[in-house]
């Protein structure tokens, strides 16, 4: 663990050759992932983030962080210090001048923060045992934000973090799988549950 290493790496997409790296360390201890115990995603899960002028990229304990167009770090901020056998796997979501993780294992919280500074805007808490990432979803006009969490589906306002509806969701006790949408239809699946649902939008 002590030669564990964070790296983002900026590709040509047209040649396939490498731009620019950017190597840090994490904040230890991480997750202990051992031979058997299902964590075969690594420490690499989550996905990056951008508006096409910033990059945001969340490392579970080590934080969510802000990156210009050329890897340089512009910002970097905890969002807890839990760690779990199955480690971290949420990704960032990027709306209006906010940046929106789960950070679920790390603080049972859905965090936003200011996509300049890295300041906390809101934090909604009692987000358990849920690695899925935010989705948004235009409902009459407006944008909401729908998670899928154990036993239920929850729409948010992502402006401030407050509930706006929830309904019975997937009888798991745990949950992986990202809600998809289309059109105002909310979409979700379980874990070990064969379960699928459909939910309307408020």
């Amino acid at each position: 663990m002590e030669s564990l290493r964070r790296h983002l790496i900026c590709l040509d997409r047209q040649l396939g050759q490498i731009l620019w790296t950017k190597d840090f360390a994490p904040k230890l201890p991480e997750s202990k992932y051992k031979r058997g115990n299902d964590s075969r995603h690594g420490y690499a899960s989550s996905t990056l983030a951008t508006e096409g002028k910033q990059l945001y990229a969340f490392f579970g304990i080590s934080g969510v962080y802000g990156f210009d167009l050329e890897g340089n770090t512009l910002w970097n901020t905890p969002v807890g210090s839990g760690t779990h056998g199955w480690g971290s796997g949420t990704s960032p979501l990027h709306y209006k001048n906010l940046v929106i993780v789960n950070a679920s294992i790390e603080s049972q919280s859905l965090v936003a923060l200011n996509k300049d500074t890295g300041q906390v805007v809101w934090r909604t808490p009692e987000i358990k045992s849920c690695w899925s990432s935010p989705q948004l979803v235009q409902v009459g006009g407006k944008q909401e934000l729908v998670l899928n969490v154990p036993r239920k589906v929850t729409g948010f306002d992502p402006d401030t973090g407050k509930e706006l509806w929830y309904c019975d969701g997937i009888p798991d006790g745990y949950i992986c799988p990202t809600v998809i949408t289309h059109e105002d239809v909310v979409f979700a699946i379980g874990c070990r549950k064969n379960t699928a649902i459909a939910v309307r939008g408020t």
